[in-house]
């Protein structure tokens, strides 16, 4: 065997065994990493609420003594959902009327039905008073999604 040839083979020899060793550490390193994540991994979402606030909802829905479902049309706003006018519709055909007070969108429903879904748009505010929504002089962001539909404020 020629020395030239010999010392190509030696060479790389330890080339490819330093590779080797080299990828094996590395290995074992992003392995032992894996490991000790899983192995500290809980499934514990306690806290997390600190990092993705979720809005205050509530699970109740007006449901009038007679049992009949009642809603009102919506918009989305800074302060979660908020009625289009102050006139409650029921599936029997009844209506009724928010409460005086009620943050309300000073549309009627028609224009609201009429806006296109999901587009920023500024929006008169009013306040429900005798069942009309008294517009206040001041406009909020608001957008339409596809359904309007929202329950009974409480």
């Amino acid at each position: 065997m020629h020395t030239a040839s010999f010392l190509r083979r030696v060479f790389l020899g330890f080339t490819v065994a330093s590779f080797v060793k080299y990828n094996t550490a590395i290995f074992e390193e992003l392995f032992n990493d894996t490991y000790d994540y899983f192995a500290n991994y809980s499934d514990s979402y306690e806290g997390l609420e600190n990092f993705t606030p979720l809005p205050q909802t509530s699970s109740e829905e007006y449901i009038p003594p007679d049992g009949d479902f009642c809603d009102i049309s919506g918009l989305t706003t800074e302060y979660g959902l908020t009625p289009v006018g102050c006139n409650v519709t029921c599936l029997s055909g009844n209506y009724s009327l928010l409460e005086d007070g009620k943050l309300c969108i000073n549309y009627t429903e028609e224009e609201a039905q009429q806006l296109k879904d999901f587009t920023n748009l500024t929006c008169p505010l009013g306040v429900c008073l005798d069942g009309i929504c008294e517009n206040c002089d001041r406009s909020i962001w608001c957008w339409k999604k596809p359904v309007m539909s929202i329950g009974v404020p409480n």
